[in-house]
């Protein structure tokens, strides 16, 4: 007896939903649809009560005609974990005749035996989906997406020919293919398979459906592209009723931090002190975009040290894994560099190896900045060109010529480049790219110099090289010191009588300072300017 059918048994209210007359017909021939009809609030716990109750009287004739024709529905019915046990006196044969029973077997023992027998019952379409998704939820987000593409072919062809098989699940493997897309960096296909998603949803197979679609949606198009249906698909989401499945707990992270997200574009959003308290662990697979959309809020406001506070949270927090792929593994990379980018500093060797394993919009524009710091123009104006994979070039509009204006500032010639900034900043505008611009610092200080201007300095992050700072407290004189030699952090601490971790964020503020990313380049500046650890005071 599983732990939801002991609370069914004293619970008035899951008794009734197991009494119904839907609930006695399920015994016989199979139909969970008016269970699916009932109040959203208690869909999922009508599920779990009338597929407990078939597994409480071992009644694996009832069980079989429901899971057939209910498997998605139990599947975002139970707690994350608990089906497992639910079915684990169910004899498996009782399943494995229909698509439906094989498919829920799957999704609940995928890495047991049963689950791999019974993916080899599995159709070739619905055993391509689950490969699919698969893929995702280990982290081969890339592969997850080539797999999408040529399945939802096959799938809107059936869709569009009224195949009542096949195509009925078809809406839910829109809104997984569309999540694969995002994080593949396929910003324009996902944005396009979410829009079907909500479009074919069928309320009654599953009524969060379409919740969990506008939420993604919103929340893509704030971190992405375009915060005009961000706020639409927002509204909608808030809209539609909540029910009792497990999905909704993270479409609620969603729906948060998609405010948060619209809220720090309209400059109306003050971060929390802790800024861990965001739902960052209720947002699977959404994490990325999170990162990415208080990322730059927070460099929008020059809180460049809470970022890397922030960051390095998060970094140790586990949200990713080795295994990830595609903005799982691109965003952090992305972010660092940025960070640097507008500290002045070029990213470390290592960031840069990361990043150059991956082609998505985010990447390419973190790649663009950390050229403009290291003074290679072309290469950044090639990495800043628009990007068909976004859904629209809010991401790039206005970077290739902020590079132009760059060069035009630095020949003198300031009308051009003055005229240039206002026409571009003109078309961010019209075209509500809320998000701020990266630029190279001297278009920045244009900028905020010009009146023409001036009124876009707050939607520009400035890029680049800048004065130096040199006072440097006693300590971080000492590491300086100590890091123009020969030995390694660990030694050093073991000098100092400090733990290496202390010497890391002393050595990551030392080179914030200086503006530099590794030993050699510290002591280059060393050649440069001796004073800075050779003098004396805190």
């Amino acid at each position: 007896m599983s732990s939801t059918d002991a609370q069914n048994a004293d619970d008035p209210e899951a008794r009734t939903v197991i009494d119904s007359p839907s609930a006695r017909h399920v015994s016989g021939i199979g139909s969970g649809r008016a269970v699916a009809q009932g109040d959203r609030a208690t869909w999922a716990r009508g599920h779990r009560a009338c597929v407990d109750d078939l597994v409480r009287r071992r009644d694996w004739r009832g069980l079989r005609s429901y899971v057939a024709e209910n498997w998605i529905a139990i599947w975002f019915s139970y707690p994350l974990g608990e089906l497992p046990h639910v079915l684990e006196d169910v004899p498996h044969r009782a399943l494995l005749d229909s698509t439906g029973g094989a498919a829920l077997l799957v999704l609940a023992l995928q890495r047991e035996a049963a689950g791999m027998t019974a993916m080899r019952k599995l159709p070739p379409l619905v055993r391509a989906a689950a490969n699919a998704v698969g893929n995702r939820s280990v982290g081969s987000v890339r592969t997850s997406f080539r797999r999408f593409r040529p399945l939802l072919a096959v799938l809107g062809k059936l869709q569009r020919e009224n195949s009542r098989v096949q195509a009925s699940n078809y809406p839910i493997l829109l809104l997984q293919a569309g999540l694969s897309a995002v994080y593949a960096g396929e910003f324009r296909t996902a944005d396009l398979w979410l829009a079907q998603a909500g479009q074919f949803a069928s309320p009654d197979q599953a009524p969060f459906h379409r919740r969990d679609v506008a939420a993604t949606r919103a929340l893509l198009n704030a971190a992405f592209g375009r915060p005009a249906v961000a706020e639409a698909q927002l509204g909608l989401a808030r809209q539609e009723p909540r029910t009792d499945s497990w999905v909704e707990q993270g479409v609620d992270a969603v729906i948060e931090v998609t405010s948060v997200a619209l809220q720090m574009q309209r400059h109306d959003w003050t971060p929390p002190e802790d800024l861990l308290a965001l739902p960052w662990w209720n947002l699977q697979p959404h994490w990325p975009a999170a990162v990415w959309v208080v990322s730059v809020g927070l460099l929008a406001r020059g809180e460049n040290e809470r970022l890397d506070r922030l960051l390095s949270q998060l970094e140790l927090s586990g949200l990713e894994s080795p295994e990830q792929s595609g903005l799982f593994d691109s965003i952090f990379p992305t972010v660092r560099t940025l960070l640097s980018a507008a500290e002045g500093r070029t990213a470390s060797p290592e960031i840069r190896d990361r990043l150059a394993s991956h082609d998505d919009p985010l990447a390419r524009l973190a790649q663009s900045a950390d050229a403009v710091v290291r003074n290679r123009r072309d290469e950044a104006l090639a990495l800043a060109s628009p990007s068909e994979r976004a859904i629209d070039d809010t991401l790039t509009l206005g970077v290739k010529e902020s590079i132009q204006a760059s060069a035009l500032v630095e020949a003198k010639r300031m009308g051009e480049a003055i005229d240039l900034l206002d026409e571009t900043l003109a078309r961010r505008e019209a075209a509500r790219a809320l998000a701020p611009l990266f630029v190279p610092r001297n278009v920045a200080e244009t900028i905020a110099a010009e009146p023409r201007l001036a009124h876009h300095a707050d939607r520009v992050i400035a890029i680049g090289a800048r004065e130096p700072v040199v006072d440097l407290t006693a300590r971080e004189r000492e590491l300086f010191r100590l890091l123009l030699g020969d030995k390694n952090l660990r030694q050093i601490a073991a000098e100092l009588g400090r733990t290496e971790n202390t010497l890391k964020t002393h050595r990551r503020h030392l080179y914030r300072k200086l503006g530099v990313s590794s030993r050699d380049e510290l002591r280059s500046r060393a050649l440069r300017g001796s004073e800075l650890w050779s003098g004396d005071g805190e």
